[in-house]
């Protein structure tokens, strides 16, 4: 009899080390599959940050600084002046010229100026810097103006030999330091581009900047608010 107790308590022995080995291993197997969901989760998630990343600089790629908006032939008729361009814009801001096969910007030491520079901006007076995405050779004319009610930033213009046109951020450019030349979507085949008065009728005047097409279609030209 002591044999076979002896035998039996072995048996269950076993049969209880073969259960706690069968538990360890669907344990592992289950935190393993844990592990496996939870690196694939991460996986997912990380790819979905960067395409949501992609998709964020995309937009920010495509906005543009400047609006295009057709002026109807008998409003402008009516209610647009051309004037000449500003004059002190050159005196007291800034003079936009060629340098080479560069288009440079070089700022005028003013009173206009010390009011619009930040105090950590590391602009210079009487300094050439150059403005990216535009080359001397593109160049056919660069047009100083402003726009709206009042002069707080100039707008810069640049006519190309292909009709098309180019604008500068002046605001952006002052605040950061860097000068680009942007292609003003929706404008081809212009002529010139002209400083206007603009007076409708039962509403306050403001200068604007039009852009007139060889087929004297005309666009106002306005920054992006």
């Amino acid at each position: 009899m002591k044999i076979i107790r002896n035998i039996f308590l072995l048996i269950l022995a076993l049969i209880i080390c073969a259960g706690g080995i069968y538990i360890i291993i669907d344990y592992n197997i289950i935190t393993n599959d844990d592990r496996t969901a939870k690196i694939s989760n991460n996986v997912v998630s990380d790819e979905t940050n960067e395409t949501e990343s992609e998709n964020t600089l995309s937009e920010e790629a495509t906005k543009s600084s400047f609006n295009v908006i057709s002026v109807e032939s008998e409003d402008f008729e009516n209610n647009y002046t051309v004037e000449e361009q500003m004059d002190v814009i050159t005196e007291d801001y800034f003079v936009v010229k060629e340098d080479g096969d560069d288009v440079v910007i070089s700022l005028v030491e003013s009173e206009q100026n010390e009011e619009l520079l930040d105090s950590t901006t590391t602009l210079e007076y009487d300094t050439n810097y150059i403005i990216s995405n535009l080359s001397a050779e593109e160049v056919e004319e660069i047009f100083y103006g402003g726009e709206g009610q009042d002069l707080t930033y100039p707008v810069v213009y640049i006519l190309l030999t292909d009709g098309t046109v180019k604008g500068i951020n002046i605001k952006n450019g002052y605040e950061t330091g860097e000068f680009v030349a942007e292609t003003v979507t929706g404008l081809e085949n212009i002529e010139s581009i002209e400083q206007a008065s603009v007076t409708p009728e039962n509403d306050s005047g403001y200068e604007a900047v039009i852009a007139i097409t060889s087929d004297e279609s005309v666009y106002e030209i306005r920054l992006a608010q």
